[in-house]
């Protein structure tokens, strides 16, 4: 779980949400390269301050990219969006789509030098789902998908040592778009294996059962690839903290109570 600092008083990176309720800080802080490259330089200087100190205290630090669109204000998928993975992933820049989407890379790159620690980064994930422009709506499908994540990798890790590479579906867990098949040694793309998995248990959502089911399967299959398994998202967006004010004891039970989920680390 991403666990960012919900900072009061900004110019203070000891305090945290988190810090505020137990004591003491949380274990990993997820941020997104876009808090660096849509904000201003002071919120860019404050993110760097956050991420600088929790990997002084031995925390984990990752990013997420969601990445604007090339044609639009949002990483939501839209119709202008159909070609844009399909155009990258084969080299297709008549529209200098592969410049702009380069550009952005080059970003992400610089951030990384910039803070100079080490960091887990999450490459656009759920994209089993259609609400990305990287997701199941967009041309080519699973193959345009899987070189466009191959291609991203071998960008950053071509220019920096910095980054880890995180690959987090969302459930149900499918390995159908792991960017390791079909390629050798294929596995050099990934080093951490997770699913997100929102709402469940909740009043809407699936139950704690298929959530069981879904670490169960990131644990076999990130054995079976020697990666490193985490349960990538999680949350309930559907119960007010009074309405379950349990939910996340019960999160954690059912992952302990389980064969697999206690294994899994929780970004």
């Amino acid at each position: 779980m991403k666990l960012s600092f919900a900072i009061k008083d900004q110019k203070d990176p000891d305090f945290s949400d988190y810090k505020d309720v137990t004591g003491d800080h949380p274990a990993l802080l997820g941020q997104d390269f876009n808090y660096y490259i849509t904000k201003g330089p002071v919120d860019r200087a404050r993110h760097a301050k956050a991420a600088k100190f929790i990997y002084k205290e031995d925390g984990v630090f990752t990013f997420d990219f969601h990445m604007y669109s090339k044609y639009h204000e949002s990483f939501i998928y839209e119709e202008s969006d159909k070609y844009l993975m399909h155009n990258i992933a084969e080299g297709i820049n008549d529209q200098q789509e592969v410049t702009w989407f380069n550009n952005q890379l080059q970003d992400a790159v610089d951030i990384l030098k910039e803070l100079k620690i080490p960091v887990v980064v999450s490459l656009f994930h759920e994209m089993n789902g259609n609400w990305f422009w990287w997701g199941n709506r967009a041309e080519g499908g699973k193959e345009a998908y899987i070189k466009l994540y191959q291609y991203t990798v071998n960008y950053i890790k071509a220019r920096t040592d910095y980054a880890l590479f995180a690959w987090s579906p969302n459930y149900p867990f499918d390995s159908g778009n792991y960017p390791g098949i079909n390629y050798s040694p294929g596995d050099d793309f990934v080093d951490v294996v997770g699913v997100d998995y929102y709402d469940a248990g909740s009043s809407k959502g699936k139950s704690f059962e298929s959530l069981v089911h879904d670490v169960t399967a990131v644990s076999d299959f990130s054995l079976r690839h020697n990666k490193t398994p985490v349960l990538a998202e999680i949350g309930n967006r559907f119960d007010r903290p009074n309405d379950k004010p349990n939910w996340w004891i019960e999160v954690n039970q059912h992952l302990q109570d389980s064969d697999h989920g206690f294994k899994l680390l929780i970004f």
